[in-house]
């Protein structure tokens, strides 16, 4: 691929209280971007649109869509060093609404910009979720949506009608696991000068010694693939043991079907990262791992394999977020640099060969996302 170049930055003055945004999500048919946040129990969501003018300089259009107050009082007591926030936010084409959800398990929607007499009222609560939202993804054709609360996966249409509820975390392998029939078995190998010793020494890593990454959050993280056929859930799984935190367990990948049966599992991987993405063209599962001296990207395929990986440049920066673009070409890393300075990479890949295209400084970044369509 040739270099790629910045086309045409736009930027928007924010009113200071936004460097804590929550989320944002686009509408690629009219050119807007949404931000919402969620601060004191009030959820902000502001409409963003380039002027005509921003195509030759920087000004945009920034107006208030809605305000309103959360009702969490039947969701789970408010963390004082976690209030609620927006765990994600998605813009609905179908609908031409926005869908929020809040950490203590409301689902909201709202009507987009350019609709009528905008109000509190308008912002409807379409469901909730007892014991909270981790996370939230919805399927590329915006007919199926993934949330993932305390212990529990739910999959659900895009009126919130529920159709699976499975455990988050479970001893099966998965549907699709390899099933080992004694041909070409590690024990009934040659290994030379290594002796019999090495025949019975185990094949993957003793998941007792599997550390905890130094980033980890604790982060439930959803992506689906390109096609919406299936999706990989990233989480900590207490109930397998970790030397870092008994508790907490390690982090594993799991991957489910459309119908949200889970299919394969990853293979025991030390210090995995929390960040996630399955690249849209389906061959790679895409996250972060931290090893001696370097941290690299890593790639899984759909059955849970370890199949490539390349280094980061800085081994002691925190990766917050890895996304692909919409036809797979190029990788985004949003990154925190040990000076604190915070920066999105563009990757890109030819033979398995990495470049690095772009490194673009960013101050109070609070949100990373693509054009599904461009």
């Amino acid at each position: 691929m040739k270099n790629l170049a910045l086309l045409t930055p736009l930027s928007c003055p924010l009113q200071p209280g936004l460097v804590r945004a929550g989320r944002l999500c686009l509408d690629t048919v009219n050119r807007r971007v949404y931000i919402a946040e969620c601060a004191s129990g009030i959820v902000t969501v502001r409409c963003m649109k380039p002027s005509k003018a921003a195509y030759g300089g920087s000004a945009c259009q920034h107006d208030l869509l809605v305000e309103f107050p959360i009702d969490d009082a039947s969701g789970p007591q408010e963390d004082a060093d976690q209030p609620s926030h927006i765990v994600h936010s998605q813009y609905l084409a179908e609908y031409d609404t926005i869908c929020l959800a809040i950490s203590t398990g409301e689902l909201y929607t709202i009507p987009a910009a350019g609709q009528d007499t905008l109000d509190a009222t308008m912002a409807e609560c379409v469901g909730h979720v007892a014991s909270g939202i981790k996370c939230m993804a919805w399927s590329p054709d915006e007919e199926l949506v993934v949330g993932a609360g305390a212990d529990d996966l739910l999959l659900m249409t895009s009126e919130f009608e529920v159709l699976s509820e499975k455990p988050l975390h479970s001893i099966d392998e998965g549907e699709d696991v390899a099933v080992n029939v004694g041909w070409g078995r590690k024990e009934t190998q040659f290994h030379g000068s290594l002796g019999k010793q090495a025949a019975l020494a185990p094949s993957t890593m003793p998941t007792s010694s599997i550390k905890q990454a130094p980033d980890e959050t604790g982060a439930v993280i959803v992506s689906w693939r390109g096609d919406g056929s299936y999706f990989v859930c990233s989480a900590l799984d207490p109930q397998r043991a970790c030397t870092a935190l008994m508790l907490l367990g390690h982090r594993l990948l799991r991957m489910f079907n459309r119908e949200g049966l889970l299919q394969n599992t990853s293979e025991p991987t030390d210090a995995l990262s929390p960040s996630l993405h399955w690249r849209p063209s389906g061959n790679w599962i895409t996250t972060t791992q931290h090893q001696p001296h370097r941290q690299v990207v890593v790639l899984f395929e759909r059955n849970g394999l370890r199949r490539h990986e390349f280094p980061l440049l800085d081994a002691q920066s925190k990766v917050k977020s890895i996304l692909w673009n919409a036809d797979s070409t190029i990788l985004a890393l949003w990154l925190v640099l040990p000076s604190g300075q915070q920066v999105v990479q563009l990757w890109t890949t030819s033979n398995y060969e990495w470049y690095l295209k772009q490194h673009l400084p960013v101050d109070h970044m609070v949100d990373v996302d693509d054009d599904d369509d461009e």
